[in-house]
């Protein structure tokens, strides 16, 4: 046989002592139960106290103190109170007996099998004993087990059980208290009644309790007065403040709509600035990208600037008693024996640059025309027979080459003369400038260009003149292009 707490429902774990005096079958079990409920009398009116009426018993009391000195007292209330706990301690008596009734009547029923459990386990866990049977109605099993209606029945659990101590132990504080404000109560009444009582006896009391009575009934009207006026004040202070509440409202709804649309107006800000942003860093790469290749364009232009392309085109120097053209030597020395190769190259690098003068400074030669054909180079006369003569020559002295030779010359003269017409027109320009070498007819300073009949030094000296006048020009016509290109 099994037991579980009657009020948590966990099965419970018995001790030994108690288990083996408690080991029945459940037929024995039933028939002990059954013989218990058939044969228990049925309690007497006056040996069942209760929790209930116990407790109400202490109201009654209670509210017995009060009927007592609720008497005398006129304004109070103890005496309708008082009625209501004896009123409420009869019934929770009355429920009490109707349950009983109810169990007795039915013996089979639910409770009344639980009932009996309870009282065969407190049976079981203490048997009776001599001492016990002379005390029985002292005994709290017994009424435990006269009383079927409890709250709580057994059996119990541990944690069960504290809970219902310290319940108990709840209930008996707010008695203890309960006790002590009537106690209080019923010292302060006796004080206020022997008080009473004195002025009663020292005469002509009467009267002046009726003044100060009505001094106190004035000073407590003059109070309501204010505490009236001080409640119109208020009210009137609490309406302007629900219309002040309500202005806050409706400023606050107008606030938050503001709110709304100033965020909405900001998140198109921003969308709008990330956008700008966006485009700005873009023209700024481009920006520097443009100014990167202007910084580059403008140092090659200022490289290109420093550089002469007719310089870098018809480089004129000297090499020993030559003059030289971009590295080929012009005349012949008897003690240097130049190519004609060599020398016809020059000739045609010269009738180049002549020509590139004259196009530059816009001249047109009026006898002549220079055609610059490399190593092959002619002049042609423009009147008369039209002639063409060879600005190169030979080293063959046989009849013919004797001819060509004569129109070496005359092509050599009538490259004086296309180099004097640019010469006075660079002078007709700049008065300022005077050219190194004078040129008349067949000569340039004091050298005679002919080389028939003529010494190699003096050809030689006439045609570095050339190419020294040919320079000046060239740089003249560099410095001039410089100053009327500047803005």
């Amino acid at each position: 046989m099994s037991f579980s707490c009657q009020r948590c429902r966990q099965p419970l774990l018995l001790a030994p002592s108690l288990s083996t005096d408690l080991d029945l079958n459940q037929s024995a079990y039933d028939l002990v139960q059954d013989s218990f409920i058939a044969s228990r009398p049925p309690p007497p009116p006056s040996s069942q106290p209760t929790r209930g009426k116990q407790d109400g018993g202490a109201v009654s009391a209670g509210s017995g103190n009060k009927q007592r000195y609720g008497k005398d007292e006129d304004k109070g209330g103890g005496a309708a109170e008082a009625g209501r706990s004896q009123a409420s301690a009869i019934e929770s008596e009355r429920d009490v007996e109707r349950e009983k009734v109810s169990v007795q009547s039915d013996p089979n029923s639910l409770s009344a099998r639980l009932a009996a459990s309870a009282a065969l386990f407190d049976l079981f866990s203490h048997p009776p004993s001599p001492e016990r049977d002379r005390d029985a109605n002292s005994s709290p099993h017994r009424s435990r087990m006269q009383d079927p209606n409890s709250s709580i029945d057994h059996p119990l659990c541990k944690e069960c059980t504290d809970s219902l101590l310290e319940l108990m132990d709840a209930q008996l504080n707010d008695l203890r208290r309960e006790r002590d404000a009537l106690l209080s109560f019923e010292a302060e009444l006796k004080k206020y009644e022997v008080t009473s009582q004195d002025e009663k006896d020292t005469g002509g009391g009467s009267a002046n309790w009726k003044d100060v009575q009505a001094e106190e009934e004035a000073e407590l009207m003059s109070e309501i007065e204010k505490l009236t006026l001080e409640e119109s004040r208020m009210t009137e202070e609490l309406r302007q403040a629900e219309a002040r509440k309500q202005d806050a409202t409706s400023q606050l709804k107008l606030i938050e709509q503001e709110e709304k649309d100033l965020r909405v107006e900001e998140e198109t800000f921003w969308a709008e600035y990330s956008r700008h942003s966006i485009a700005l860093d873009r023209l700024v790469a481009q920006q520097q990208s443009l100014q990167t290749a202007l910084r580059h364009d403008s140092a090659l232009l200022a490289r290109l600037q420093l550089t002469n392309v007719y310089n870098d085109a018809f480089c004129i120097g000297h090499d020993g008693g030559f003059a030289t053209i971009n590295g080929l030597r012009l005349g012949r020395l008897p003690g240097a024996n130049v190519e004609w190769n060599e020398i016809n190259a020059a000739w045609g690098q010269t009738a180049l640059l002549l020509t590139t003068l004259a196009r530059k400074l816009g001249v047109t030669f009026k006898s002549f025309k220079v055609v610059p054909k490399g190593s092959f180079s002619t002049i042609c006369r423009l009147d008369g027979d039209k002639a063409v003569y060879e600005l190169y020559g030979s080293g063959d002295w046989q009849i013919g080459r004797l001819l060509q030779s004569r129109r070496f010359d005359h092509g050599m003269v009538a490259f004086l003369d296309c180099l004097k017409q640019v010469c006075n027109h660079v002078c007709e320009r700049d008065e300022e400038l005077r050219l190194p070498h004078a040129i008349n007819k067949d000569r340039i300073g004091e050298a005679c260009i002919r080389l028939q009949f003529g010494q190699d030094e003096t050809w030689t000296r006439a045609l570095r003149h050339v190419l020294i006048t040919l320079k000046m020009l060239l740089s003249w016509t560099v410095q001039n292009e410089d100053v009327q290109g500047k803005p």
